[in-house]
């Protein structure tokens, strides 16, 4: 009989967490660390808290891998004070409890805040098109920072613990409920997050594909659609909002497909074999030349 490997997933209990617990229930042995007990299909369930890292590191004992999603999505529904410490110390936690049960790999939720681009309190115009996970990292706010320091966090636990670490850093999540953000977001003239998005099953996808990926150190992904939300191209949106467009590394990109997402997702589908399905066109009532 083949023994399933047994994957610890925190913050379960949360959005992305009920379909990645899908995504992975056919496969893994899914056991969920969180403050509450999930709806989605858990192996089983302990209930604790990322900023208690004694309680997280026994979780942690007898796990093949660590899902690490347990964070605060995003600066609008929480204070300064309480994103702060459950994204740093929960990251820092989540690694230090790896390490000390022994656990290889840990799969980290990033996000394209780190770049600045997404969420700022200052005007902000890429370095080059398309975005990629090499492009500057500037954020102007304090969730950014949070999900750089996590990008910091993660290579120094791969450098000095010898920890395999891969961060994914999904754009906009349209979770069940935010359908309506779509035609919004579209219209808006300067995009919130360079008029990017992805859906939660692409987003669960990428996880497990990240569980199956051969040895590695340290490496991160943008995991986005494969497209910008807007019907209007996106290198006229980009001119439009800035005035101008910045360097064009990969012409072939848009080229391709005139609409195509600003975050370059190409190393995602190339090292890890993602696939986007992600269509904004069946939530949107806008017509679509």
């Amino acid at each position: 009989m083949t023994v399933r490997r047994r994957i610890l997933v925190t913050g379960g209990s949360g959005g992305i967490g009920h379909f990645v617990l899908q995504e992975l229930r056919d496969r893994y042995e899914a056991i969920v660390f969180d403050q509450r007990e999930p709806a989605g299909p858990a192996s089983r369930f302990i209930a604790g808290d990322i900023l208690n890292l004694p309680a997280f590191t026994e979780a942690c004992r007898g796990m093949d891998a660590l899902i690490h999603l347990a964070a605060i999505p995003n600066p609008f529904s929480d204070p300064p004070e309480r994103i702060f410490p459950v994204n740093v110390t929960g990251t820092f936690h989540a690694l230090e409890a790896a390490v000390r049960a022994g656990i290889p790999r840990v799969i980290l939720a990033g996000s394209d805040s780190a770049t600045g681009l997404a969420i700022k309190k200052v005007p902000l115009v890429p370095a080059y098109l398309p975005v990629d996970e090499e492009h500057p990292k500037t954020p102007s706010e304090l969730y950014g920072l949070t999900k750089l320091l996590v990008e910091e966090i993660g290579k120094t636990y791969a450098r000095g613990y010898g920890l395999e670490v891969v961060i994914l850093c999904p754009v906009f999540v349209v979770l069940p409920g935010k359908e309506g953000q779509i035609a919004e977001r579209a219209a808006e003239r300067i995009s919130r997050n360079l008029w990017a998005y992805v859906e939660p099953p692409d987003v669960a996808q990428a996880f497990r594909l990240a569980l199956e990926l051969p040895a590695v150190s340290y490496e991160a992904f943008l995991i986005g659609a494969a497209d910008t939300l807007s019907p209007v191209p996106s290198l006229k949106l980009v001119e439009e909002a800035f005035g101008r467009l910045p360097p064009i590394r990969r012409p072939e990109w848009f080229e391709r497909n005139p609409n195509a997402s600003l975050y370059d997702i190409s190393k995602a589908m190339r090292v890890l074999g993602y696939r986007p399905t992600s269509n904004w066109r069946k939530f949107s009532r806008r017509e679509v030349p």
